[in-house]
């Protein structure tokens, strides 16, 4: 399978995760070469483990941010050996900014700040998506589960699983480990993408650690119960209101990916 055309704006949270490692796969050999002509045998894991953190910590970071980012510091900060942290902190320090970070593809206009009332909106959104596509399933008609926009593959219904499964955690609607209980059919989905594009398959012990199990793990405790809300004919915002404690929600997403 080929790999997608993404352009430099795309933030690396809406790649696929194999296009995703694909290209920091080539940052960071690029980086080696540039130093010693060298890699190292644990390359793999290495990127792996490079892309896990910046899907966690800066998931809205265009993938050209983070290509200028370990080209930059790798030619200039001679002084620093090269290595996962050297790589994340020069993503870090390119692209975060506390407070008042503006997204490169924003132009400097003014965007307001996502409120809990947006949260909860895209959920019922995310919830009558999954009951059309049970009704027409129901129908007999074929259902497409997979959407592409701007050239970046989306699973429907469209949402950032870690997010999600946080804000779901705070109200107290999933518990604390929800996503291990599908963590085998998260492992089972991640493996045929995997076969597909021609990936070796992930072991048990190895899903523990693989980002993008944990994440499709996440999705699959927020459909869960989605579907549950759907099961009871009822909307999640029949369910949530927002929180009087607005503090709690500032935290969450101040901490959330």
């Amino acid at each position: 399978m080929e790999t997608k055309q993404y352009n430099n704006k795309t933030p690396i949270g809406q790649m696929r995760p194999f296009d995703l490692t694909e290209r920091l796969n080539t940052f960071v050999t690029q980086a080696y070469f540039r130093r010693s002509r060298q890699l190292p045998t644990n390359i793999a894991a290495m990127v792996e483990c490079l892309k896990g953190d910046l899907l966690k910590h800066f998931p809205d970071c265009p993938i050209g941010t983070v290509d200028d980012a370990i080209t930059t510091s790798t030619l200039f900060d001679n002084d620093k050996q090269v290595s996962v942290a050297f790589f994340f902190e020069a993503v870090k320090k390119k692209w975060w900014q506390p407070k008042t970070n503006v997204h490169g593809w924003e132009d400097n206009e003014y965007r307001r700040p996502d409120y809990e009332e947006d949260t909860i909106g895209l959920l019922d959104t995310c919830a009558d998506v999954l009951a059309r596509m049970d009704v027409a399933e129901a129908n007999g008609q074929k259902v497409s589960k997979k959407n592409e926009f701007k050239g970046v593959v989306v699973e429907l219904p469209a949402f950032n699983a870690r997010r999600m499964y946080g804000y779901l955690k705070l109200r107290g609607q999933l518990a604390d480990g929800a996503g291990e209980h599908f963590m085998p059919d998260a492992l089972l989905k991640v493996n045929t993408e995997r076969m597909r594009t021609h990936h070796h398959r992930l072991t048990k012990e190895e899903a523990q650690k693989d980002p993008d199990v944990r994440c499709m793990a996440m999705r699959l405790a927020c459909l869960d119960w989605l579907k549950a809300c759907i099961t009871q004919g009822r909307k999640p915002s029949d369910i949530l209101t927002p929180l009087i404690d607005q503090a709690s929600y500032a935290e969450y997403r101040r901490t959330s990916p």
